[in-house]
């Protein structure tokens, strides 16, 4: 997935900024499997919703996703510098 379809595709999941999870359900297994591959690509967080079904976890792993957080609408993967900087964010 390059970058002009990443932002089309998240541009589909907005409304005024924020991430429309029953939107997230609208897009195919291939699609959303596409678009965290391109999240983790670019060392993001990853809205846990956004994860299709029997993707490979322990890729995700290995890539240093193992870390969950709760924010105040969406379940979040991330990497171990996100939860430093989240936890600095919240507090």
């Amino acid at each position: 997935m390059g970058k002009r379809e990443f932002t089309r595709t998240i541009k589909f999941l907005t409304t005024r900024g924020v991430i429309n999870v029953d939107r997230i359900s609208m897009l195919s297994d291939s699609t959303r499997s596409d678009v965290v591959k391109h999240i983790v690509s670019n060392r993001g967080p990853i809205v846990e919703e956004l994860i299709p079904e029997g993707f490979d976890m322990s890729w995700l792993a290995s890539c240093a996703y193992m870390y969950r957080t709760k924010g105040k609408q969406y379940n979040w993967l991330c990497t171990q510098e996100h939860q430093i900087v989240y936890a600095h964010l919240l507090t």
